[in-house]
């Protein structure tokens, strides 16, 4: 251990240079060459019930069921096509950003969970624009709860929270990500010494054992 830490004083130089690069080449390229991304969502719950079965009990543990059941179903149905297409279509005039993303893009950007044990449903969207972000979200709550209320003949979808307009990306960041670099810089540096200097010793200690042969 002791000798480790020797090796690092005495090379201490090429371990500040190294973690320089890296913390202050991470800081350049996080303020002035990654695009900011905002990211928000909205909440769905997932009730299928109908008003005469209220009284029930066993129908309402039935549909609570049910209700589960649906929520890994509706997790894909929020980004197929028909959902996707409809949101693009409504929205690029008012965001012509959309319109230059390809579709695939576009539906890379919507990331859709839900709680596990419950019928809650998170639609999280990022984008370059934070009003096109809370836009988004909630024009795909919005088309959804429609499209499952024409196809399933039930109100099952409730939007219980809506996508507000984020004030702060959360990429890049600034700070975080120089942080990072800066202990990965140090950590390498360290560990490309550690191995230079094993490497180092294993030679010497070969040409000392052909010497004396």
């Amino acid at each position: 251990m002791v000798s480790y830490i020797k090796v690092c004083l005495r090379y201490w130089w090429i371990i500040l240079i190294i973690t320089i690069i890296s913390t202050a080449g991470t800081a350049y390229l996080s303020i002035y060459h990654i695009a900011p991304k905002y990211s928000t969502s909205t909440t769905l719950y997932i009730l299928k019930m109908n008003d005469r079965d209220a009284a029930n009990n066993e129908s309402v543990y039935q549909n609570l069921l049910a209700s589960q059941m649906l929520v890994s179903d509706y997790k894909e149905m929020v980004k197929t096509d028909l959902i996707i297409e409809r949101v693009r279509g409504d929205l690029e005039e008012s965001f012509p950003g959309i319109k230059s993303e390809s579709p695939d893009s576009f539906a890379d950007s919507i990331t859709v969970s839900n709680k596990p044990d419950t019928r809650l449903i998170d639609i999280k969207v990022t984008n370059g624009d934070p009003r096109a972000a809370a836009a988004i979200a909630n024009k795909i709550a919005e088309v959804f709860k429609e499209q499952s209320l024409e196809l399933l003949k039930t109100e099952s979808v409730t939007i219980i929270n809506t996508a507000g307009v984020p004030s702060a990306p959360v990429s890049p960041r600034p700070f975080q990500d120089s942080l990072l670099a800066f202990l990965a810089g140090l950590t390498g540096s360290v560990a490309v010494i550690m191995f230079l200097s094993y490497a180092a010793k294993v030679f010497r200690d070969d040409n000392m054992k052909k010497a004396e042969e």
